[in-house]
């Protein structure tokens, strides 16, 4: 009897203890997640209804996410950090409770995330264009290219290709917009996001202007070397008389041609370059600009007693002078290799005074105003201080004293030492008179002088009003118009 009971308790502890354990292990429910792909990303989410959970850490290919706080209504979601583009992770979930203790574990779910979005680009050849698919990281297996349909306002899929495409143009329309996907194919195929768009303009190549030259009066010819290819329509020239082609005008040239002359202004500074072009259905193709080159035409030369003498080399002409201060030095030679009057210039003495004159009066400054009285008596004299002060400031501003000393160390610097500087009185614009700077050049044993500074005032790049005009003996200006209106000399 003993024994049956002492069966019958040990039978009842052990399947109280059963019961015990088992409601323990029931205790905690058990962790589902799922997770999608969002990007870049994966979007991870679970309910788990149990009050002994306080956070979650989540693991993505056995490396530790982040936390997940525990909240009274047991759903939760979770943005993961950028994972690898094109590759498959896995992804779990574990349940911690206050001791930090593991209470449960979720299944370890496999989810491939698709490519990064795309960069493209492209390079431009006579017929056509090649489009490159690149990604900054990750897997990619290939690209699907897609094309804007402009008459149903939607990209559609246009072809597929593994890292460029080529696409030719012909005669065609020749501007195109498109974006693509990159895409990994393992048990499926699995696409990035759209990427920006590019739209492509084929280029055709480019081609060398080898010279420009002006050998006659207000011409200008140029010379080049054709493509290498003759897939093109012909040429275009463009030209202006504006430092940064601001205002410009553009001549066409037939694709026989190899030189072509201009009738220009005379006396006046153009840029000029060229570039191919290819007609099309709808429009132009083009090709890259050619170098700018920079040319002053020759002036347009007729009667004027003035300036016989220059015409007929009558000015003694010395060796090139040279100021006391070498960067002044440095600053003159540049300026006069601008204007093609360097020690190696084929113009004549007046086309060199002309020109040098031309820039200081309206090309040099493009404000009016002065610096004042700046000079520094380190540039060794305070006249080429001043002067050297206002290249340096790049043209901005300028007194008559610095306009007309500049002229004057130009033509210095050319090797004409009959200049000089001078100072006397002029009638003012409100009447009376007023004090004045400008420079005199004796000329055959008379007094002519250049006024760049009054040049300026007048605003009038088709004449040169104060060029070689005659100084009577007391330094005093006759009336500006009765010796020599220059005006007819740039018709």
């Amino acid at each position: 009897m003993k024994k049956t009971l002492s069966f019958l308790l040990a039978v009842l502890t052990v399947l109280t203890m059963f019961s015990f354990a088992t409601q323990a292990a029931a205790a905690e429910p058990k962790l589902v997640i799922d997770a999608k792909c969002n990007g870049e990303y994966y979007n991870v989410w679970w309910t788990y209804k149990s009050k002994n959970a306080v956070r979650f850490n989540v693991f993505v290919d056995g490396k530790f996410d982040g936390s997940k706080k525990a909240n009274s209504s047991y759903s939760y979601t979770y943005t993961t950090d950028p994972c690898t583009g094109g590759i498959k992770h896995k992804i779990q979930v574990y349940a911690i409770n206050k001791d930090s203790k593991v209470i449960a574990a979720s299944n370890c779910i496999s989810r491939y995330l698709p490519p990064v979005v795309p960069t493209l680009s492209y390079k431009c050849t006579s017929t056509g264009y090649t489009i490159t698919g690149s990604v900054d990281s990750g897997t990619v297996h290939g690209y699907a290219l897609y094309k804007y349909n402009s008459s149903k306002d939607k990209y559609e899929f246009y072809k597929n290709f593994k890292k460029s495409i080529s696409i030719k143009t012909g005669n065609k329309a020749y501007k195109h917009t498109y974006r693509a996907k990159a895409y990994v194919t393992y048990t499926k195929t699995y696409y990035s996001q759209l990427s920006e768009y590019i739209t492509c303009v084929p280029k055709l190549e480019g081609m060398k202007l080898k010279t420009v030259v002006s050998d006659a009066p207000g011409k200008i010819t140029l010379t080049w070397t054709a493509p290498n290819h003759n897939d093109f329509t012909g040429y275009q020239i463009m030209y202006s008389s504006y430092d940064s082609f601001d205002v410009y005008r553009m001549q066409g040239v037939a694709k026989d041609k190899t030189k072509y002359t201009m009738n220009l202004f005379a006396g006046v500074c153009y840029k000029l370059k060229m570039r191919t072009y290819k007609t099309v259905s709808n429009g132009k193709i083009y090709g890259s600009w050619s170098s700018v080159k920079t040319l002053y035409t020759q002036p347009k030369v007729e009667a004027n007693p003035n300036i016989k003498y220059l015409l007929n080399y009558k000015v003694k002409v010395g060796k090139p002078g040279a100021t006391d201060c070498q960067k002044l030095n440095n600053c003159l030679d540049k300026i006069l290799a601008k204007i093609g009057c360097g020690p190696k210039s084929t113009y004549y003495l007046y086309d060199k005074v002309r020109f040098a004159y031309r820039y200081i009066a309206t090309e040099q400054f493009k404000k009016d105003g002065t610096l004042g009285a700046k000079g520094s008596s380190s540039y060794g004299t305070y006249s080429e201080g001043v002067v050297l002060q206002m290249l340096e400031n790049k043209g901005a501003t300028g007194s008559c004293y610095e306009y007309n000393y500049l002229f004057h160390y130009l033509c210095l610097r050319m090797g004409l030492h009959n200049t000089y500087m001078v100072d006397g009185m002029v009638d003012a614009s409100g009447g009376g008179r007023t004090n004045h700077w400008w420079m005199m050049m004796k000329i055959a044993g008379n007094n002519y002088y250049f006024d760049p500074r009054m040049q300026r005032y007048m605003n009038d790049n088709k004449a040169l009003n104060f060029f070689c005009l005659p100084m009577n003996g007391n330094n005093k200006y006759s009336d500006y118009f009765r010796f020599y209106d220059a005006k007819a000399e740039l018709k």
